[in-house]
């Protein structure tokens, strides 16, 4: 074998290579594309009166597709540790801004969202039994049943009963 016959086979097998990769590469794309994709967050919302007043703390729980294919969001809630839906939430209750009416279709970019007292979560979860520190979790569900979770927060209902 000479020199011209190593390189030629090196390379073809370098452009073989590489090709397998790229092909690899966009299968992986493909599909990602293809999937239901929610970014599901949880922050912190304080109304502001004209007065200048501060209003009661609140919790925005927002999904936000961020994928290509359009989704149907059908329920939003909270998950307390240990599993179990935080129930027995007032609906509406922030002041001017209404809670996004589910099921709800998203297309890619746009969100729902749903606003919650901090005294109603900690109310809801001294009612289950659960007192000193807790993780409560936001969690969306599309129409296929399938969850989509966001990061988790520790919270003490005490304190929450305060804010």
């Amino acid at each position: 074998m000479t020199t011209f016959e190593v390189v030629r086979d090196v390379l073809l097998l370098g452009l073989g290579l590489f090709g397998t990769g790229l092909s690899i590469f966009n299968y992986i794309d493909a599909k990602s594309k293809d999937k239901r994709q929610i970014r599901v967050t949880l922050s912190s919302a304080i109304p502001t009166y004209h007065d200048g007043s501060l209003g009661l703390t609140y919790a925005k729980l927002e999904a936000t597709n961020v994928g290509s294919r359009d989704v149907v969001v059908s329920s939003m809630f909270i998950e307390a540790s240990r599993g179990g839906r935080l129930t027995s939430f007032e609906q509406g209750v922030f002041p001017g801004v209404a809670d996004t009416i589910l099921p709800t279709p998203l297309s890619d970019g746009h969100s729902a969202h749903r606003f919650y007292a901090y005294r109603d979560i900690g109310e809801a979860l001294i009612g289950s039994g659960r007192t000193g520190k807790q993780t409560i979790t936001p969690v969306c569900e599309d129409s296929s049943g399938a969850q989509h979770r966001g990061e988790p927060w520790e919270v003490t209902p005490e304190e929450l009963l305060g804010m």
